[in-house]
């Protein structure tokens, strides 16, 4: 089985999340997103993007590293908080 660093993996990750973005209407400058990529024997890295807390005009970035992700089948449905009237 291949051995990837953590950095090669975010490295993929931006390569496919790109195309993702435009198919999603995500703004990767403007909105806050997660990006999870599932690895072999439970493993996955998790990226997500948001607003700081402190300062507006700056944006936290976090990257959780994990051996025991479960990424489920999709569910055909939307949140209902997510919904514009």
């Amino acid at each position: 089985m291949k051995t990837l660093t953590l950095n090669q993996v975010i490295s993929l990750m931006q390569k496919e999340q790109s195309e993702l973005f435009e198919k999603h209407g995500i703004d990767k400058k403007e909105d806050n997103f997660t990006v999870m990529q599932p690895l072999a024997n439970g493993q996955g890295v998790l990226i997500s993007v948001s607003e700081d807390d402190e300062e507006e005009e700056k944006r936290t970035l976090k990257v959780k590293v994990t051996d025991a992700m479960i990424a489920l089948e999709p569910i055909d449905a939307v949140l209902d908080i997510f919904e514009e009237d």
